[in-house]
């Protein structure tokens, strides 16, 4: 495994692990902005990693970035206060 797959594995892992416990914080605002975060890091950091690696498949990155706007703006939609 070469460097750069071991980066994305951990950085991956690492902000996956963190959207997770923030869960269990009972501050349901901060936790909706760590989980929105972390999917916008998880995307960065993908797509760095697939430019660095000369390897990049446009169709996977357009989906990625496709589905990670649809999650991002349904995190915003759930901060929306409802009347």
């Amino acid at each position: 495994m070469n460097p750069l797959s071991k980066y994305v594995l951990i950085s991956s892992n690492t902000i996956s692990l963190g959207a997770w416990l923030s869960l269990l914080i009972d501050v349901p605002v901060l936790s909706i902005a760590l989980l929105f975060l972390g999917f916008i890091s998880l995307f960065w950091v993908e797509a760095r990693s697939l430019k660095q690696s000369e390897s990049s498949d446009a169709r996977y990155l357009n989906m990625r970035f496709f589905l990670t706007i649809i999650v991002c703006v349904l995190h915003l939609l759930v901060l929306y206060p409802h009347q």
